[in-house]
């Protein structure tokens, strides 16, 4: 056993705490049964308790419960040496641990020397009155004090000032108190669990003359921590008169309490095989976070009780480095006795390193811990302090510069040498609007041939904008030109998919299913899928796609498409398929769907062919689809090396123009990247060792270049772009949201009113082509349009704008001759009507945009804009409108007997015969511009025939500019 502390400085006179720690064993075969130890000091000095606390100091009882064989504790208990008046000196007791028997008798006693040293007595306000001294306190010792399984001695300096009038003899006593744990405004005080608390103790003060100071050294002596608990704590020395409550002074330093194992300490370790660490996308100004894994281990034989800190970081070497930040870390459970996996999310903000770099991850190090304060971790107590670390070398790609091409595949790609044919469409087919705001797939059916029956489906955005669709089939016929032959045996069926030129923004599916009756005397493998442009150009075979069960059927086939256009099915030999994979086509996606033909026919090819074919119902058969037919056959092989060799080619020196360009430039590179991105999943799938490295980069960079398109974005709107630049930034936040970018789509939709207003100037002018009339007036008004605040890019709501529609002046004058006639119908004379208008009030016209030409068509640019005008009214909304037409003052003045003269006002709505203005519903007039974007200018001129010929003018302007 083992009394804390070993030597007690004990004021004559005065109860001293004492703490006791016994280490108990059991030494049998079987389970020991629960027990009591009575702990004392025997008031003889001798080594046996005789049970009696009227006679014996210190007892306490500490009960020990039951042990299993060979299992040892250590128990703790706590008593109070009673006063000892008139003692002095320093004499040695024992510190006795005896069992209890049922009996109450004592065996098996235990005894360690006890030393006490009495310093002085103990007393009530020993200090004579006027006593006036001040006291600091220093704890000489570096932070934090560690307090283990052995007591520690703290040294002590009590600085003592007189700062009475009267002169202090020596032997003034002093009682000091240590203390383990932190104040507590609620409960006074709190310490940590199975702590065992520093004994008072004595000092004398030397003589101290009035005004004088002086340095009394003594010690703080902390009992041993005897727990398997690790904490953190304070050390506290507190100064007091004797018999006095109140604390003159005290000071406190930061300790903490080191666990005592019963077997071997516990051993941390990063096993460095479970390392896995990502690439690094790196620039100037931005930053990227990856996550990395590995796994920790307690390789020791204790049991920690305490969490554990696991810190990562990259540096320049592949030691930990102690000064450098951490970077991120990981808080493992209490308990660790086996291993762990974990992940920890690392950000590298910046440019890449110019040198190497590795990631170092760390377990257990003092400057690991995962909140940057390594003053609230502390390492454990370990075995093995070298195998905390492991480290791997971390690969960054610079974002700031274009790849470099991948070794082995030299290019250069085929010379583009497309193959034509002429496309005629036929009647019939279907329509309808796909709306960009839908949720479920839309779907447009027809049959373009007898037993041909195609499906449609365009998904959720297929498109970022309200589009009119079209399917109407076509058949197709050789080059009317005469160039290029047929490159199919059989044109199965055909559609044309309208607006022809129109790009989507995800791939959508054209579904075909063939009646028995159409694939008689076709052989499996001769059935393919090809495109065509509107115009007949750039004719090439499609990639197939498992049908929506996943599998391949006889009956159906299944094309992905990110374009609209022609498309069909027909039958080509192996030599047709070859001749025309020969005819490259011009753009690099078509081109891409070339490459992808031949490892998708393959796979569907050999995947039926090894179906059983049933006598019955064979063609409606099923065949799941094997994604590893892909590996290893040479149309893969092929296909890979080309989508590398793109790579090279196409996709670097994009790279390197954008990087170095602006919209233009990362417009093409972005285009370029979801193409070869779309055309590696297709193809080639995941899983491959060459491109799926690949294809991350390409994502990444797609992912920054996205962020630099749309920062350009944002600023071209800001800096007064005008609504070209509204268009820009619709198109913009709408795709941000579709590829999963929503903090910068918010970001771009908080700017978007910079640039949401622009002008519309629209002018009506009124001139005669008669000799008997006068006609001259006109009609102004101008709009701004504004697109209404918040909800605009996804709400589809429009800029819009009503203004008055003003008579700038009108006057027109008609004069009108008559016969005058007698009773027989005989001429007697003439007279004349004169009709006089001028302008009385005006109306209101209002203008929205209808159509945003938001979609990118093949060749570059958009579709057109469209600008919709109602005239004669004030609202947008043919539904709810309303009718306000110009108003008309008339003077009629009659000569003739038989036309009254009158005054009166009229509506009016002047029509110029424009054939682009529409009557719509409450007999407005409607005007639909189709519009770049820019400055625009639309103007008609019409000549009115009949008996009072006339000349109407209308132009109307656009302005981009701001409103």
């Amino acid at each position: 056993m083992t009394p804390n502390p070993v030597t007690v400085d004990v004021l004559s006179g005065a109860t001293t705490p004492i703490s006791y720690a016994v280490l108990v064993h059991n030494a049998g075969p079987s389970t020991s049964a629960a027990a009591e130890l009575l702990v004392g000091v025997p008031s003889d000095g001798t080594d046996v308790l005789a049970g009696d606390p009227q006679r014996d100091l210190g007892s306490a009882t500490i009960a020990v419960p039951a042990l299993a064989a060979g299992e040892s504790r250590t128990l703790t208990g706590a008593g109070d040496l009673p006063p000892c008046d008139g003692c002095e000196g320093s004499p040695v007791y024992q510190a006795v641990a005896c069992w209890q028997a049922a009996a109450g008798a004592l065996t098996g006693c235990a005894a360690t020397p006890l030393t006490v040293h009495f310093v002085g007595s103990a007393c009530q306000a020993c200090w004579p009155d006027g006593t006036d001294l001040a006291f600091t306190l220093t704890q000489d010792v570096a932070e934090p004090v560690a307090i283990g399984d052995q007591p520690v001695t703290v040294p002590l300096t009590v600085h003592v000032t007189n700062q009475g009038t009267d002169a202090l003899a020596e032997g003034l006593p002093l009682e000091l108190q240590g203390k383990l744990g932190d104040p507590d405004p609620d409960v006074g005080w709190v310490a940590p669990p199975d702590v065992v608390q520093p004994a008072r103790w004595g000092l004398t003060l030397p003589a101290l003359a009035a005004g004088e100071s002086a340095d009394v050294a003594t010690e703080l002596l902390v009992p041993a921590y005897v727990s398997t608990q690790r904490a953190s704590t304070h050390l506290w020395a507190r100064v007091r008169e004797p018999g006095v409550a109140d604390v003159l002074a005290d000071s406190s330093v930061a300790a903490r309490l080191a666990p005592t194992y019963d077997g071997d300490a516990p051993d941390f370790a990063v096993d460095a095989a479970s390392l896995v660490v990502p690439r690094f996308y790196a620039r100037a100004g931005a930053s990227d976070t990856r996550r990395v894994s590995f796994t920790v281990a307690n390789l020791g034989g204790s049991d920690p009780g305490d969490p554990i800190d696991v810190g990562v970081q990259i540096g320049t070497t592949p030691q930990w480095d102690p000064a450098a930040p951490t970077q991120g870390g990981v808080e493992l459970p209490r308990g660790l006795t086996g291993s762990v996996g974990r992940t920890v999310d690392l950000t590298w903000s910046g440019p890449p390193p110019t040198g190497p770099a590795y990631l170092v991850a760390c377990a257990d190090t003092a400057s690991s811990a995962p909140a940057g304060d390594p003053a609230s971790y502390w390492p454990h107590e370990e075995s093995s302090e070298t195998n905390n670390c492991a480290s791997a070398p971390v690969t960054f790609v610079d974002l700031d510069a274009a790849p470099a091409p991948v070794a082995g595949y030299p290019g250069p790609l085929p010379t583009p040498d497309p193959l034509a044919v002429s496309v005629t469409e036929e009647g019939g087919g279907t329509s309808g609007t796909f709306g960009w705001q839908r949720t479920d797939d839309q779907r447009w059916t027809l049959d373009p041939t007898a037993g041909v029956h195609v499906t449609v489906t365009l998904g959720r955005q297929t498109f970022i904008e309200d589009l009119d669709v079209a399917a109407t089939p076509v058949t197709i016929t050789p080059d009317d030109a005469g160039n290029d032959p047929l490159p199919f045996g059989q044109v199965i069926g055909a559609l044309a998919l309208a607006p022809g030129q129109a790009i989507a923004e995800r791939p959508f599916t054209v579904d075909f299913a063939l009646d028995p009756a159409v694939l008689d005397g076709v052989t499996t493998s001769d059935l393919v899928a090809f495109a065509v442009d509107p115009d007949g150009s750039d004719v090439r075979l499609l990639p197939l796609q498992p049908n929506a069960d996943g599998g391949w059927a006889r009956d159906r086939v299944r094309v992905l498409l990110t374009h609209f256009g022609v498309v069909g099915l027909a039958t080509a030999t192996p030599a047709q398929r070859a001749a025309l994979a020969a005819r490259v086509p011009s753009d690099d996606d078509q081109q891409l769907e070339a490459d992808g033909a031949g490892v998708t026919l393959a796979e569907r090819a050999a995947a039926l062919a090894a179906a059983p074919r049933p006598a019955a119902r064979a063609a409606g058969r099923a065949v799941p689809t094997a994604p590893a037919a892909r590996a290893g056959t040479d149309a893969a092989d092929q296909a890979r090396d080309r989508l590398v060799t793109r790579f090279n080619e196409v996709l670097v020196p994009a790279y390197d123009a954008a990087y170095s360009g602006g919209l233009l430039e990362i417009d093409v590179s972005l285009q370029l990247s979801l193409e070869w991105l779309r055309a590696a999943q297709l193809i080639i799938g995941v899983g491959d060792p060459v491109i799926d490295p690949l294809a991350e980069e390409v994502n990444e960079r797609v992912r920054d270049l996205l962020d630099r398109h749309a920062d350009l974005v944002k600023q071209q709107c800001v800096e007064g772009g005008g609504f070209g630049a509204l268009r820009a930034m619709l198109g913009e936040i709408r795709r941000l949201q579709l590829l999963g970018h929503e903090a910068k789509s918010s970001e771009l939709t908080e700017a978007l009113g910079a640039c949401s207003s622009f002008q519309v100037a629209y002018d009506q002018s009124f001139g005669d082509e008669n000799t008997n009339a006068s006609l001259d007036g006109a009609l102004t008004s101008r709009i701004t349009l504004t697109a209404p605040a918040g909800g605009l890019a996804a709400s589809g709501a429009v800029p819009s704008g009503t203004a008055p529609l003003d008579w700038t002046h009108y006057s027109a004058t008609t004069t009108d001759t008559y016969d005058t006639l007698d009773d027989s119908g005989n001429v007697v004379g003439h007279c004349e009507v004169t009709t006089t208008d001028t302008a009385k009030s005006g109306s209101y016209m209002t203008f929205y945009v209808k159509d945003y030409g938001l979609t990118f068509l093949r060749g570059g640019g958009h579709r057109r804009l469209a600008v919709s005008m109602w005239l004669f009214g004030s609202s947008i909304d043919p539904a709810i409108g309303y009718d306000v037409p110009v108003v008309i003052h008339r003077e009629v003045a009659s000569g003739c007997p038989n036309i009254a003269s009158e005054s009166y006002d009229r509506d009016d709505k002047p029509y110029p015969n424009d054939p682009a203005i529409q009557v719509a519903t409450g007999g407005f007039r409607v005007l639909t511009l189709e519009w770049s974007g820019g400055h625009y200018e639309h103007s008609w001129s019409v000549t009115r025939s009949g008996s009072h010929p006339t000349r109407e003018t209308l132009r109307i302007v656009v302005d981009p500019a701001f409103g």
